[in-house]
């Protein structure tokens, strides 16, 4: 009596456990595909609430406070504060010229790229991978008054 019931926990366990690799399987081998990653992250607009709430409220927050300058210039060692008068239109202006910098489309295209080199090397496809941000093409494109 005490062995079929314990060959039954076992089974039932095994059952649960089975279902468990399957699904952690399943789940792995779609993971590990790059374009399903691309596709969630379009799916969900990560992008957009990168640029939209994430920088933004982050340049907000830091223009509020106001930004701590280490000059060096005079006798005074002490940091000098640079305030904004109105920090809702300051953030406004820098987030815009981040997005200047870095527009959108320029990096999705980049997180792809890396996406399609960085997945297969996680899954152990390859054992290499690149990464190039072309940083000195998007520094051409700045105007001369910013570089």
């Amino acid at each position: 009596m005490m062995r079929n019931f314990l060959a039954l926990v076992f089974t039932a366990g095994l059952v649960v456990l089975l279902f468990l690799v399957v699904t952690a399987n399943h789940a792995l081998n779609t993971i590990s595909k790059p374009d399903v990653i691309i596709s969630v992250l379009n799916d969900a607009e990560a992008y957009d609430y990168l640029y939209d709430e994430i920088i933004g409220n982050l340049v907000y927050d830091v223009v509020e406070k106001g930004v701590e300058i280490n000059s060096g210039i005079g006798d005074s060692s002490s940091p000098t504060i640079l305030e904004f008068d109105d920090p809702g239109t300051a953030a406004a202006a820098i987030t815009l010229f981040v997005e200047t910098l870095v527009p959108r489309a320029y990096l999705r295209e980049k997180i792809e790229e890396a996406l399609q080199g960085v997945v297969p090397y996680a899954a152990g496809q390859t054992d290499e991978f690149k990464i190039d941000l072309e940083v000195q093409d998007r520094l051409r494109d700045l105007p001369d008054s910013v570089r």
